[in-house]
């Protein structure tokens, strides 16, 4: 945290202190800041008035650079290493494997249709579908109900008539 810029919390990358107040700052951060925003420091609210406030840190560029090293390649792989997390964990895919599961069950029900059944006592929706190919809570809507009622193959679950 203590090389994190507190705008963008990322890694600082071209260090601007503030004169007035002597906190550190990305350079895009603190400059953007200024330019579209009040001009006040992003920290204490203090006044900065002009750009001409801001001093470059070399020095303090250079103590990460020792410390990180290349803080780009640095960056890119804490991402990387973010998103294998998301995809293993299934983060932010909830929505994505809810929608595939819908799309092979309505493919199920058209192929359905295109079949001719004699009557219909000859449908059998749990053998014809193949619902346990399917998790049990893969339904669309099959958790949706607060009460506890579910749309299972057979019909409906925890609904009394």
């Amino acid at each position: 945290t203590l090389f994190q810029c507190p705008v963008c919390r990322g890694y600082m990358k071209k260090t601007f202190i503030v004169m007035e107040c002597l906190h550190r700052f990305c350079g895009a951060c603190i400059q953007k800041c200024l330019r579209v925003g009040k001009k006040e420091c992003p920290s204490c609210r203090v006044h900065i008035p002009s750009r001409r406030s801001l001093r470059p840190d070399l020095n303090y560029d250079a103590l990460i650079e020792n410390i990180f090293g290349d803080v780009e390649y640095l960056e890119e792989m804490e991402d990387k290493s973010i998103e294998t997390w998301n995809r293993k964990n299934n983060m932010n895919n909830a929505y994505t494997a809810r929608r595939e599961i819908g799309i092979s069950f309505q493919a199920k029900l058209r192929k359905l249709k295109g079949k001719s059944f004699e009557n219909e006592s000859s449908f059998n929706a749990s053998t014809d579908l193949d619902f346990a190919a399917l998790p049990s809570n893969s339904f669309p809507g099959a958790n949706d109900n607060p009460n506890g009622s579910a749309i299972t193959a057979t019909g409906i679950r925890g609904v009394s008539n």
